[in-house]
């Protein structure tokens, strides 16, 4: 049985963390995006930046393995991409994940403080 919204599932789900991602994450995962195509490194990452009642906005970064001449044994990243491009369904709902923005901001404020020196090594 495919799982449908009810409204008081919708009334939640009102929320705009656009700025929050630009200012704290969106450098970061540009950075981890550009390593792993420099590294050729396949990954997909997709953010839920902004909602309402009718649409959520999400924010996606993916190196393929296509362009990449990568072959993968077990490649989940296609299943990723039909989700993200709204050509899979789910078939139950399963249990959402909350956390405050003051948890989440002192989550990233943390890993700033303990990564912001750390050097990269690419070679």
């Amino acid at each position: 049985m495919a799982y449908t919204s009810s409204d008081d599932d919708k009334k939640d789900c009102v929320f705009n963390y656009e700025q929050v991602f630009k200012d704290k994450i969106e450098k970061k995962i540009q950075e981890i995006e550009n390593l792993c195509i420099y590294m050729q490194i396949p990954f997909f990452a997709t953010f839920a930046v902004s909602g309402d009642e009718n649409k959520t906005n999400y924010k996606t970064y993916r190196v393929f393995t296509g362009g990449n001449n990568i072959s993968l044994a077990d490649d989940r990243l296609e299943m990723c991409a039909l989700i993200d491009s709204g050509n899979y369904t789910f078939t139950e709902k399963t249990a959402p994940m909350t956390i405050s923005m003051d948890a989440f901001s002192q989550l990233v404020d943390d890993e700033d403080e303990a990564y912001s020196d750390a050097p990269v090594d690419v070679e």
